[in-house]
């Protein structure tokens, strides 16, 4: 195996969780779910994708789904602190 094939990385991206402190609304303001982890790119250090987290109560039977951050919009929420 030459050494240029031994430093390639094998997976090009890194998850980052920051599960629960981010709440998804709908367009219409609904519930949805949270942000559970972004996924990094690990060449270019940006995020591709946000894994939403779905469904469950107390843990149980969550879903979790891969969104690229591209579709994702944010807005300041009225409890916001900063």
């Amino acid at each position: 195996m030459s050494d240029t094939a031994a430093q390639t990385p094998t997976q090009l991206l890194v998850q980052s969780n920051i599960s629960g402190t981010m709440k998804v609304e709908s367009r219409d303001g609904d519930a949805v779910g949270s942000v559970h982890a972004f996924m990094v790119h690990k060449g270019t250090g940006r995020v591709t994708h946000a894994v939403l987290s779905l469904g469950g109560f107390l843990g149980m039977g969550k879903s979790f789904y891969p969104l690229p951050f591209a579709l994702l919009n944010s807005t300041r929420s009225a409890t916001s602190t900063s």
